[in-house]
């Protein structure tokens, strides 16, 4: 079950993305779930979810429960596209960690576009459905943009969807209008070479860019307005061509020209975006830290420890008679037994069998075993017990 999230500022374009992303990942998929406001607080408007503080947190907290109980009931062809704002990086970091549980693939998508077509969009929607200009600003300027460089943002994809060709970049602007820019926080605390430095770019068919290693430096660098703009420009143009593994389409010259035809440009865009996605995004995989233990009973080790000597107390008996093939006990009670041959078909010492033993317990401690049975535990001690003495 890939995960989509889409961020980006309000009325940027993000909706008409995910509704397209749905249309198109239907050929791939027995099944794709869009969640947005409207599906996990069917009784706000979209612009009355982030009215006040309160309601804005109450919204976070239903999107992202919603978008945890698709991801624990979907399976392998279920596509999960999150169509919100999502500007705020603690919040995509949980969304992230949600699809490392689940060991499946997770996306960002980056809607840009520039502020006049913002505004312009946002002015021609219903007036309950549309935001206010004080939220509109509260908002952009709020929004926390997402880098590469972090594992919860890769792989980022960007997808532009301004009308019309202007001299700014679309991210550029979003950075330059966020009091969340930590582009420029990270440029200034390394060094000036690994900013500027024209270090080889990653090949097409990289899914997401590396992080990069940054240093303190001593001292730190300060720099003025217009060359701090002018490094941003620049990290940012090495980092879209590292972190968005899309090679430009004909679409893009087309753009270049003036004359971009959005529909199927878009269309395109998000086409090639699936295949990368798909082909080269591997599932995360869930950390020791957050993996979900084995429940076992209290009295599990008292009775590893019980059922462990016994055995070690047979084979030594067993070992005295000059016997090959051992009966030992698969219960405390010693009313079951295993047959276990010898695999090194030499005596093992009794100090020998203590330490392995010691040894399994303290293996144990930290992994219960899987079947916190008697017999379970017999079991899995012979085959430790086996290869230990390999």
């Amino acid at each position: 079950m890939p995960c989509l999230i889409l961020t980006g500022h309000p009325s940027s374009g993000k909706t008409t993305v995910a509704k397209l992303f749905r249309d198109r990942a239907t050929s791939k998929f027995d099944r794709v779930v869009l969640i947005n406001e409207e599906s996990a607080c069917p009784d706000h408007s979209k612009s009355a979810c982030y009215k006040d503080s309160y309601i804005e947190k109450k919204t976070r907290a239903a999107l992202k429960s919603t978008f945890d109980r698709t991801v624990a009931a979907s399976d392998g062809s279920t596509l999960i596209i999150l169509d919100s704002l999502n500007y705020i990086k603690g919040f995509r970091y949980e969304l992230y960690c949600i699809s490392k549980s689940a060991n499946e693939r997770h996306g960002i998508i980056w809607i840009l576009n520039d502020t006049a077509t913002i505004h312009k969009w946002n002015s021609e929607r219903d007036e309950a459905a549309a935001y206010t200009e004080p939220q509109m600003e509260e908002l952009i300027m709020r929004y926390e943009p997402p880098d590469a460089r972090n594992r919860w943002d890769q792989p980022l994809y960007r997808i532009d969807m301004r009308q019309s060709v202007s001299a700014t970049s679309s991210d550029v602007d979003a950075l330059q209008r966020s009091v969340y820019n930590m582009h420029n926080l990270s440029d200034a605390l390394s060094k000036p070479d690994d900013v500027n430095s024209g270090a080889p770019k990653a090949s097409p068919q990289t899914a997401s860019a590396k992080p990069s290693t940054f240093k303190k430096r001593s001292t730190f660098r300060r720099t003025s307005s217009s060359s701090a703009s002018k490094d941003t420009e620049k990290s940012l143009q090495d980092g879209d061509r590292a972190a968005s593994p899309i090679a430009e389409t004909s679409c893009d010259s087309k753009k270049a020209q003036g004359v971009p035809d959005r529909s199927q440009c878009l269309e395109e865009r998000i086409d090639e975006i699936l295949d990368q996605f798909l082909s080269y995004v591997k599932p995360l995989e869930e950390g020791m830290s957050t993996r979900q233990q084995i429940a076992t009973d209290a009295n599990v080790l008292q009775n590893l420890d019980a059922l462990t000597q016994r055995i070690c107390s047979a084979i030594a008996t067993a070992q005295s008679l000059q016997m090959t093939k051992i009966e030992v006990p698969s219960s405390i009670d010693q009313s079951q037994t295993i047959t276990w041959q010898t695999p090194s078909g030499r005596m093992i010492p009794t100090a020998e069998l203590k330490r392995i033993r010691r040894q399994f317990a303290q293996w144990s401690q930290k992994n219960p075993p899987n079947d916190p049975s008697e017999l379970g535990i017999a079991t899995s001690f012979l085959a430790y017990l086996t290869e230990a003495l390999r």
